[in-house]
């Protein structure tokens, strides 16, 4: 009858399996723990995590989940599973990339389970060659991004030759207009301009006095009236 420990351990790796969806079974040998951890690290990175069981333990959990028979064949010699959130690519690359720049020990897919179809080593190394998930969001990036910077550079462009072609006018037209004097030479020239004579004021009109009222002559004596009868001399 299997330890209560033992049950224990496969129910939590069954539903680690579960949720993952994916994995892969990762043979490993002569690593030191530095290694080891450098790997972890950068199977984090890439969205996965690995964990290291007993090939006895998987079996169970495989048989739990209805994984093919076929799978149970690589559980030879140290096995760890490589289990794939979502992304089955990305962390396999990284494993398999990591094992490229190993000078002592090594580390190789040997098998599969993704999207419910068993993966032999073969396989799986493919699966690792193709572009994962982050690789393609950068791709797709770099596709949006780069005729975006076509467009900024020829606006910019316009832009710039825009700008250029007022600047131009701008100078033509200085060259056509009469440029106005400096403040300073203004200054000096209303300083040293002579000065004008000014005409001197017309003195006012005196006034004519007035004529003095005319004084009436007095009037002459009226002669004495002559008496006709009297005699005339002659001589």
């Amino acid at each position: 009858m299997p330890k209560p420990q033992k049950i224990s351990e496969v129910e939590e790796l069954t539903e680690a399996i579960r949720e993952a969806g994916n994995f892969y079974l990762v043979e490993f040998t002569g690593l030191s723990v530095t290694a080891m951890s450098d790997l972890r690290g950068k199977i984090l990175d890439a969205g996965g995590r690995m964990r290291v069981a007993k090939n006895t333990l998987l079996t169970l959990a495989f048989r739990a989940l209805g994984v093919g028979s076929s799978i149970e064949t690589s559980l030879v010699g140290p096995t760890a599973i490589l289990l794939c959130v979502g992304d089955p690519v990305s962390p396999a690359k990284a494993v398999f990339d990591f094992g490229l720049t190993l000078n002592k020990g090594t580390v190789v897919l040997k098998a599969g389970w993704v999207e419910g179809d068993v993966l032999d080593a073969r396989r799986a190394e493919s699966m690792a060659k193709l572009p994962g998930q982050l690789e393609i969001k950068s791709m797709l990036v770099g596709a949006l991004v780069g005729p975006l910077q076509g467009v900024v550079g020829a606006m910019s462009g316009v832009t710039r030759d825009l700008v250029y072609t007022l600047e131009a006018v701008a100078d033509k037209r200085k060259e056509t207009e009469p440029s106005p004097a400096p403040k300073a030479a203004v200054a000096v020239a209303v300083a040293e301009a002579p000065e004008v004579e000014e005409a001197p004021e017309v003195a006012e009109v005196a006034e004519v006095p007035e004529v003095a009222e005319v004084v009436e002559a007095p009037e002459a004596p009226a002669a004495p009236d002559v008496d006709e009868s009297s005699p005339v001399s002659d001589g």
